[in-house]
């Protein structure tokens, strides 16, 4: 019995009935490749967003020739709802400047509707799709390192070298830090996708619980950069990669919190 292929979900934005048939059945007709295609269709740009904003989208298939929106404004007026979603766009035959156009403003690819052919399509989804989660993966370790350094050049303050970091002092402690801020980093995220509140009261807690410990801005980031990492691991690449850019929101309000902790105590003479 064969394994389930991974199936990629793609967003098919085409308002001609009988292209967007035509695509779907390609999309299906070729066995042996590793992934399936769930394809969601809609007519309009306006049903694309919408579906942005509530769907997983692995790649996004984009007529420039849509009832809301034409050409090269199509591809401008959907990027700020695909994020990083990669974008492959659909033209007519005759329309490869305005194609070639579109690369420039950040298309992965794009593919003449008179010549799409079964396989073509599949290889240019799949490319678009492992060129951005490349992308994404070089940028979320460039993050990460970047995090470390600056926890790196913490170090090199002469105020800090005579206390021991904090991980060094309170090892498991430390872990148990590393894991409720992971819990705000998932917390945060799911603000993004779903109206719920703030962690404050998760966040303060940490900072009143470090800031008794004598922790400074580099056990901070200790605790940062290990929550990153160990949220990174969760399995969904996608979800990893926006925590850590949105983790420097909470890193810097964290920074924040620490930092009045310790003035609220020192304006009431608290040592």
């Amino acid at each position: 019995m064969c394994a389930e292929r991974s199936a990629r979900v793609v967003l098919l934005v085409e308002d001609n009935a009988g292209d967007a048939g035509l695509v779907q059945e390609m999309l299906e007709a070729v066995d042996g490749d590793r992934y399936r295609f769930d394809v969601v269709h809609v007519n309009r740009l306006s049903e694309a967003v919408d579906r942005l904003g509530r769907d997983d989208i692995d790649v996004i298939l984009l007529d420039l020739g849509l009832p809301d929106a034409i050409g090269p404004d199509a591809l401008t007026a959907i990027q700020p709802y695909s994020g990083r979603t990669p974008i492959v766009v659909l033209t007519g035959r005759d329309d490869e400047a305005i194609a070639t156009a579109c690369i420039g403003l950040g298309a992965q690819d794009y593919l003449s509707k008179g010549d799409i052919r079964p396989i073509p399509l599949r290889r240019s989804i799949n490319y678009a799709i492992d060129r951005s989660n490349e992308r994404e993966i070089r940028d979320l370790r460039e993050m990460l390192d970047r995090y470390r350094e600056m926890s790196t050049t913490a170090d090199a303050d002469p105020s800090h070298n005579a206390i021991p970091r904090l991980r060094e002092r309170q090892p498991q402690a430390f872990g148990c830090w590393v894991e409720s801020y992971a819990a705000v980093l998932r917390r945060h995220f799911d603000r993004l996708v779903v109206q719920i509140d703030k962690p404050r009261e998760e966040m303060s807690r940490i900072v009143s619980e470090l800031g008794q410990q004598g922790a400074g801005p580099r056990d901070l980031l200790d605790i940062h950069v290990s929550a990153l990492d160990r949220v990174s691991g969760d399995g969904n690449s996608v979800k990893a990669r926006t925590m850590a850019l949105e983790g420097r929101l909470v890193a810097l309000e964290m920074m924040g919190l620490l930092v009045d902790y310790y003035r609220v105590r020192k304006s009431a003479g608290i040592r």
